[in-house]
């Protein structure tokens, strides 16, 4: 019997995430935010008019998707862009322009994770989140993936080694984890093996 997983709040409920790690401070991103974006609209409902979103994704395709489904709903404190992550310099955005970034269900997709985290960095204030959603390992969801997700500890390992600092940790639902870091004055730096 085939496995059926929905796509809504079955698998990881957006308002509740958005809710949890709250959205206070000048400035929201999403990174990769294409596809539904649930995270999106869910900041966006959160922050209300005064508040600013903004939706990164490299693929115009799904940037375009994301402008239409806002445009639908009306959600207007959103800016969408089209932008590459895994680029130096790849986000147009300024240094330290970032309260708070999402990084939902993505990391394990980029061909240069160190390069995208590090570009994150570039652009979140010192002491700003870095909210990092993943499913978990024993997820059904995670072995259906088409590409294996990253461990948690990987995850943590990767971050600390980037100059962010773990704050807490707590299930985003029955598939799915939540770490909260934020970002340190200094790189870690370990010798990688």
């Amino acid at each position: 019997m085939p496995l059926i997983l929905s796509t809504g709040k079955a698998l990881i409920d957006s308002d509740k995430l958005i809710s949890e790690i709250g959205t206070s401070g000048a400035v929201f991103v999403d990174v990769c935010a294409g596809g539904h974006g649930h995270f999106v609209l869910a900041a966006s409902r959160a922050r209300g008019e005064s508040g600013r979103v903004i939706a990164l994704d490299a693929i115009r395709a799904r940037v375009n998707a994301l402008r239409s489904r806002l445009a639908e709903y009306g959600h207007e404190n959103v800016e969408v862009m089209h932008e590459d992550i895994e680029s130096k310099r790849g986000v147009s955005l300024k240094d330290s322009e970032i309260d708070i970034a999402l990084l939902a269900n993505s990391l394990q997709l980029f061909s240069s994770p160190v390069q995208a985290i590090s570009e994150l960095r570039r652009i979140i204030k010192l002491g700003g989140k870095l909210v990092f959603v993943s499913p978990k390992s024993a997820s059904p969801f995670f072995a259906l993936a088409k590409t294996r997700g990253i461990s948690e500890d990987t995850a943590k390992y990767l971050f600390e080694d980037s100059g962010f600092a773990l704050d807490r940790r707590f299930d985003a639902g029955p598939h799915h984890i939540c770490l909260v870091l934020h970002k340190t004055d200094r790189l870690t730096l370990r010798k990688r093996i």
